[in-house]
């Protein structure tokens, strides 16, 4: 890994913010009436890092993408309509 990905590596985990992820954690937990606990907030996000992080922050920078508010080589023009329905730029297939 360069130095320079390693320092903006480090740059971005000291700007993001633990305590709104927590809160949404411990919100969701309680909406969907389950046991609110340590271990089962690390369980819901240890599987979201898993199943979820990655396609959330995709179609979120695609949509920055759509809006002019990031450039991106890769996405611009993978966005196609299927049936009327936009298949997004990071899926497979």
């Amino acid at each position: 890994m360069s130095q320079v990905r390693e320092m903006l590596i480090r740059e971005i985990a000291e700007w993001i913010e633990t305590e709104p992820l927590a809160e949404e954690i411990t919100d969701t937990l309680e909406e969907q009436e389950s046991e609110v606990t340590l271990e089962n907030a690390q369980k819901l996000w240890l599987d979201f890092l898993e199943t979820g992080l990655h396609s959330g922050i995709c179609y979120s920078l695609a949509a920055l993408v759509d809006k002019g508010e990031i450039k991106s080589e890769w996405i611009h023009g993978k966005e196609v309509m299927n049936n009327g329905v936009h298949n997004h730029p990071c899926q497979e297939g």
